[in-house]
């Protein structure tokens, strides 16, 4: 990338700050962590994208510990559904958007900017919507499958 005389034909696709994100917000850090490092493997910095997975599934478990310490358990043990508030979940969720477009601002802004000046074409928005989407479904599945096997797993500790 650092040849300026390169067209837009020959640059790859990046995922653009607003995409990364759109991702975040409905798929958690795990999801602008992935699109930071598709942009990071999409330049050939491999390492790099390897170490931006790993810091945000690190974070992603550390805010979901955080998350989950706040949280009254959503299934009884009789197995019936509880209300929960989910207003401490958003505004987390919100300030995990605001943190990792910040980080991801310092450490891809100049590079996406660069690239935004050279005529690179950045994925779709809605590529990253879907992403972020898919992510969701998979981490609310594994929550409800993990929240009703502990359920479970209680219900015969008591017997």
């Amino acid at each position: 990338m650092t040849d300026n005389n390169s067209s837009p034909t020959q640059l790859p696709q990046l995922y653009s700050l607003r995409a990364i994100g759109i991702a975040t917000f409905f798929g958690s850090l795990l999801a602008g962590g992935y699109l930071i490092s598709e942009n990071y493997r999409a330049l050939g910095m491999k390492q790099l994208g390897y170490i931006a997975l790993a810091i945000s599934l690190l974070a992603f478990c550390l805010s979901t510990i955080a998350v989950a310490s706040f949280i009254d358990p959503v299934i009884t043990q009789e197995g019936e559904m509880q209300g929960i508030d989910l207003t401490l979940p958003l505004l987390i969720n919100m300030a995990q958007v605001l943190s990792l477009l910040f980080i991801t601002h310092v450490v891809q802004g100049s590079m996406l900017a660069s690239f935004a000046e050279m005529q690179g074409q950045f994925h779709s928005t809605w590529r990253a919507v879907g992403m972020g989407l898919v992510a969701y479904i998979v981490l609310a599945t594994v929550a409800y499958i993990t929240s009703v096997s502990y359920t479970h797993l209680r219900a015969h500790e008591t017997r």
